[in-house]
């Protein structure tokens, strides 16, 4: 980083993992200057470790990793010393050890050192719980923790720890402290919620949502993505959070409602292909712009507009206005034609934004079915229903008059 105040930045690393997956090393540092404007603190941080995979010797030894951390902008610094071992490990759950040392030291203070001892308990299901003991400032503690996953819905994983003093002198410090979080994944935003009480006493929240928003002209949508400055927004109109796909370059996004903005990488070049969504119950018919071929580059925002009709497949059975049955006519809608059986019987796609059957007969006579789709999904039994505008379909095959059959 380069700044017009003078301020300046610089992050390093370096890793190296050795043959046969028996420990890796690294190294970095990262040195910042800041000058008058910038609202940062001035940085000068160097930290080195590395991971001893015992299990690459015997799978009963475990691993060993340890680190160091010199902040010389502050005169401080600490190390951390960790092993981990799996003890059990079967269908039903998977038991492991976590022990450790930690170090540290702030200025000319006099050093600080904590050790722990935990045992995580992993189950299926998204299921995990940890317990163990940790001992620091001069007394032990016990702790507790949970977490549970989810693989559908708004909220993706809760968990919550607590932890107790139960043996030594805390002085300031209070005998009960935790917390609780969860993650979050929404169509708008995606982030956490934590909540967690210190040894303290005091309670800190912090809440983080990331998300981007497309806007070309006079199509604006959001999404919960953030990991491209170029995009597209499909503006589908569809209604009742009816459900799309699209096919990107062979990866398959689900798209929601009305407008949908998915941000992607620059300087490339995309296939799209709207599709029926295997998630949902509605059926589409895609009539124009399901085929697309975009290459964006950086702050692109294209648009794409197909004509989508959502199709409701309609079963019934139709009679005139007498109750007679409409045996072996052909009935019509907005989109095509069917005939129906002796019983009056019939089943034909409709879109749902003209939800009406029409039968003509006679001299330009027609008659209607005003259908109620307003809450149909898939395919829906609309019962017996009454063409109003003929009076009896016996009179019309008496008379000898013109029909559709």
């Amino acid at each position: 980083m380069l700044a017009s105040d003078r301020s300046w930045s610089n992050i390093s690393s370096i890793s190296a993992t050795l043959p046969g997956g028996f420990s890796s090393l690294w190294v970095n540092q990262e040195k910042t200057h800041i000058g008058d404007r910038l609202r940062r603190n001035s940085v000068d941080n160097r930290a080195i470790g590395g991971t001893l995979n015992l299990n690459a010797l015997w799978s009963k030894l475990g691993t060993f990793s340890m680190s160091y951390n010199d902040d010389r902008q502050y005169q401080s610094h600490y190390y951390t010393v960790d092993y981990y071992q799996t003890v059990y490990s079967g269908s039903l759950a998977t038991l492991g050890l976590r022990a450790g040392i930690q170090r540290y030291n702030n200025g000319y203070s006099r050093a600080d050192t904590g050790k722990y001892i935990a045992l995580d308990l992993s189950m299926p299901l998204g299921n995990w719980f940890s317990a163990g003991m940790t001992h620091q400032n001069g007394y032990a503690m016990a702790n507790l923790s949970a977490r549970k996953q989810f693989n559908e819905g708004a909220i993706r994983t809760v968990g919550a720890n607590l932890s107790r003093a139960i043996s030594g002198d805390t002085g300031d410090d209070k005998t009960l402290s935790g917390g609780a979080y969860t993650q979050f994944e929404t169509r708008y935003a995606n982030g956490s919620l934590n909540v967690n009480s210190g040894t303290d006493g005091y309670v800190n929240t912090n809440l983080t949502a990331n998300g981007s928003v497309g806007w070309q002209g006079k199509n604006i949508a959001a999404s919960g993505r953030s990991d491209g400055n170029a995009g597209v927004i499909f503006n589908t109109g569809l209604e009742d959070d009816g459900r799309l796909s699209a096919k990107v370059n062979g990866r398959i996004v689900q798209l929601s409602g009305r407008r949908n903005y998915l941000p992607l990488s620059p300087y490339s070049h995309y296939d799209v292909e709207l599709q029926n969504s295997k998630d949902s119950l509605d059926s589409y018919d895609i009539v124009s712009g399901r085929i697309n071929h975009l290459t964006l580059y950086p702050g692109n925002v294209a648009v794409i507009e197909p004509e989508v009709k959502q199709m409701i497949t309609v079963s019934g059975r139709i009679r005139a206005e007498d109750g007679t049955l409409l045996t072996h006519a052909h009935i019509n809608n907005h989109i095509g034609r069917t005939r129906t059986n002796g019983e009056g019987e019939f089943v034909m796609d409709v879109d749902k934004k003209y939800p009406t059957i029409d039968f003509n007969y006679g001299a330009n006579k027609t008659c209607e079915v005003a259908l109620e789709l307003s809450q149909a999904r898939g395919a829906v039994w609309v019962g017996d229903v009454v063409c109003k505008g003929l009076s009896s379909w016996t009179v019309v095959q008496q008379a000898g008059a013109e029909y559709e059959s």
